[in-house]
């Protein structure tokens, strides 16, 4: 039995990281976020939407440390 999962839209993603909607399709064009576009609307599937958000705060936190040992 297949369990089915809500796929996401842009604003979805954009009210949950609180990131303006354009910031998501940014990415998205960019190829850092996955979708597939049905009807001309983004569908997000939700764990590619939590890798996601692992990735960019890893990225983010590394970045921080980085800059953080520099001014050390």
């Amino acid at each position: 039995m297949k369990v089915k999962t809500a796929l996401l839209r842009i604003e979805d993603i954009a009210k949950e990281y609180n990131v303006s909607q354009k910031s998501i399709r940014r990415t998205i064009h960019s190829g850092a976020l996955e979708s597939n576009k049905v009807g001309g609307v983004h569908f997000i599937q939700p764990n590619v939407s939590a890798k996601f958000l692992e990735t960019t705060l890893a990225k983010a936190i590394g970045l921080a440390i980085r800059k953080a040992i520099e001014v050390l």
